[in-house]
């Protein structure tokens, strides 16, 4: 598995000050703008508008490495799994603020231990879900609460996730 799947991409426009959306709507992107501010609603609104089976999102901050997006992407594709979820931390440092780190990290544990799971990265945005798995579930957190909401609802539907390693990007 090298080559992506036929791939529909959308980017939310939440406000930024940056030139993504411009960037993206001259390269044929498809541009949202979702006027109503918060990472989960900007993510929400995004997946309503995708018509793929294999849904994935991706921070546009630059955090994420696209080349990984194959490793994302492999057992979700080949029905190993219906939920894989991109972990940035290996090792410290790693690129996160030491205060965004450690609330990841406390995060994680209080995650884990709650749903019995062995993820270090309980936060990344990064992350593939199948459309049959997204469908299940029911999501409503409008702030960067969604992050953990959306894996609360996987575990609680019984969806596994599989954990990916992926890099930050150089």
């Amino acid at each position: 598995f090298d080559r992506l799947p036929e791939t529909e991409v959308i980017v939310v426009d939440n406000g930024s000050s940056d030139r993504t959306a411009q960037v993206a709507s001259s390269r044929g992107v498809q541009v949202i703008t979702e006027t109503k501010k918060g990472y989960g609603i900007a993510t929400l609104t995004g997946l309503s508008k995708a018509t793929g089976d294999i849904l994935v999102t991706m921070d546009a901050d630059g955090a994420h490495w696209p080349g990984d997006l194959p490793r994302l992407l492999k057992p979700v594709v080949t029905n190993l799994s219906m939920a894989t979820l991109g972990v940035r931390i290996h090792s410290f440092p790693h690129g996160m603020k030491t205060r965004r780190f450690l609330g990841n990290v406390i995060l994680a544990r209080l995650f884990n231990l709650l749903y019995r799971e062995h993820l270090s990265d309980v936060q990344c945005g990064y992350r593939a879900i199948h459309r049959g798995a997204m469908n299940k579930l029911q999501l409503s957190q409008e702030g960067m609460q969604f992050t953990t909401e959306l894996l609360i609802e996987l575990k609680e539907k019984k969806i596994p996730i599989s954990p990916i390693r992926v890099r930050q990007m150089p």
